[in-house]
């Protein structure tokens, strides 16, 4: 049974690993509020990890209690398994809808290609389901299994969760920080989806049901009894059980002697007056020693019990002996209850060991069946063998190729604030000026895209031109952006002119920004000059009229 103060801290670290598990499972960059933080991917991945670690620290109180009361053959308390590994299973809970949900972001819609293949994906989320249900299952039934081990058990049990907990600390991670670097650059990527709402509903429920969960098994307080295979460790608890037992009684009795040897202090003995010999008296005192000696001679059960069977002692039954006697009488009930418990797992065992012996000779059978029926086979059988031959899938051919557009879009280099960005898979390539991004380059297996900027004028000149060919891009949030797709031939010198006009388009774009800006500086300078000149003027005109 644990104390109040114990029943406390497993509370509280049980509501801790809620708020833990909480916050791993809400991705903050689709958060209101939260997405509009500087680095605020960088700041989730550091949080995330840190709580990885920490959720260990909260599993570490309830691991040394559970492992005392091993050491000690003691029934273990249900309320501490749980919490042992509760803040882990949190962790892991939320880990894993916070992987699903960044796993479920819709690349198509930013015109972006997928990290991974839809196959690969949908294996991956189909994994993590089964993990995130089997998870669910642990939380609930993880004493039962835990009541089943010993205390090397336990330790191969708890390092298998350590290892599990780390895997998916390092997953979260991997997960969360390939994504941010392929897809960050797109604002469609901090913007939440319909699954977000439907992770925050799931997210209020479950935590109602930790809390109530948590509620539910501190006040219950349930104790568990070991029991293992082996006839060993069964003597070793039942010994231990014995002299807990029997320790407990024998210091019941010397508290309630103890608490009331003041009473017996304060007995005052009437003396009868009787005609008695001093001879009778001596022979009095020299018998009171002996008894005294024998008394103290009693060192073992026998013994006592041959005291009482040859002296007749009268016994007031206080109500504080009658409660020790209960409590002798519930533990060696309790101690009854484990061995039949025992007995009846001794007989299950000899039934599974019964079944275990036919379903083995039945496997045997098997395999010499199915020996005899691959030699048939081989023997009398000719069974070609079928080559499994790839087709070599034809590249479909550019003019001009890709590689080409993206040596002449690369060839404004010198130009100053000149950067690109690409990808891993080296396909989508994104030009800058400064900050202004000016050219996009996308390859696909059937046609290769080139979105560019341009001025409001050649706007209209370029969709009127070639309408359903020359395009306005949805992904792109900006004014004046057009969309050329090469699905196989197109005209270079059109696409050199279009990428060299959208260079010069960007950078007036950011020299018109740079003269805006200064001009509304001097403005704004003039204005205050022309201010502080009023206050002195009305300054000049008061001290005249003083």
């Amino acid at each position: 049974m644990l104390s109040k103060k114990q029943k406390t801290i497993m509370a509280i670290l049980g509501s801790v690993g809620i708020l833990f598990g909480l916050i791993v499972a809400i991705p903050f960059r689709s958060f209101p509020g939260l997405n509009k933080i500087e680095n605020i991917l960088t700041i989730e991945l550091i949080i995330k990890l840190v709580l990885g670690v920490l959720s260990i620290l909260l599993a570490v109180y309830p691991l040394i209690k559970k492992y005392k009361l091993i050491n000690g053959y003691r029934e273990n308390s249900k309320t501490i398994i749980m919490m042992t590994y509760f803040p882990i299973f949190t962790y892991i809970l939320g880990s894993i809808v916070n992987i699903i949900y960044t796993l479920s972001f819709d690349y198509a819609s930013a015109a972006m290609l997928s990290a991974l293949s839809d196959k690969v994906l949908g294996i991956i989320v189909s994994i993590l389901t089964v993990y995130l249900i089997f998870t669910i299952y642990c939380i609930v039934r993880i004493h039962a299994i835990v009541a089943k081990l010993d205390k090397v058990s336990n330790i191969l049990f708890d390092s298998f969760m350590l290892v599990i907990h780390l895997c998916f600390v390092g997953l979260l991670w991997r997960a969360n920080n390939a994504y941010n670097q392929l897809y960050s650059v797109v604002d469609e990527y901090f913007i939440g989806n319909p699954l977000l709402f439907v992770i925050y509903i799931l997210l209020i429920i479950a935590v109602g049901c930790g809390i109530k969960f948590i509620t539910i098994t501190i006040k219950k307080d349930e104790s568990l009894i070991y029991y293992t295979d082996g006839n060993l460790y069964e003597n070793l608890i039942k010994q231990a059980e014995y002299n807990h037992a029997y320790n407990d009684t024998l210091d019941d009795f010397e508290n309630y002697f103890d608490a009331n040897s003041v009473d017996y202090e304060k007995l005052e003995f009437a003396e009868e007056v009787e005609d008695s010999s001093q001879e009778d008296y001596s022979s009095l005192e020299n018998t009171v020693p002996e008894e005294e000696n024998f008394l103290l001679d009693v060192d073992n059960e026998e013994s006592m019990d041959t005291l009482v069977e040859n002296e007749e002692i009268e016994l007031t039954e206080t109500e504080e002996l009658k409660a020790v006697y209960e409590q002798k009488n519930h533990i060696l009930s309790k101690i009854d209850d484990k061995n039949k418990a025992l007995t009846t797992i001794r007989q299950k065992k000899s039934e599974l060991e019964v079944k275990e012996s036919e379903l083995r000779v039945a496997k045997e059978a098997y395999d010499a069946a199915l020996a005899e029926y691959n030699q048939f086979r081989l023997d009398y059988m000719n069974i070609p063998e079928v080559e499994n031959k790839e087709t070599n899938k034809k590249m479909k051919k550019f003019t001009p190729t890709f590689e080409k557009v993206v040596e002449y879009a690369k060839s404004f280099s010198d130009h100053q604030g000149y950067k690109v960005n690409i990808n891993p898979k080296g396909n989508l390539l994104k030009f800058y000026i400064g900050k202004k991004m000016y050219l996009v380059l996308q390859a696909t297996s059937s046609d290769y895209r080139i979105s560019f900027i341009t001025t409001p004028e050649k706007f209209v000149d370029y969709v009127t031109s070639r309408p359903g060919e020359l395009i306005v891009p949805k992904n792109l949030k900006d004014n004046n952006w057009i969309r050329l797709t090469n699905k196989g031939k197109e005209d270079a010198k059109l696409i050199r002119q279009i990428i060299k006009q959208a260079v010069e388009t960007a950078e007036k774009q950011i020299a018109d920004a740079a003269a805006q800006k200064a001009a509304e500086k001097k403005a704004k300078a003039a204005e205050r000059a022309k201010a502080r000149a009023a206050k002195r003027a009305a300054e000049k005109v008061e001290n005249l009229n003083q």
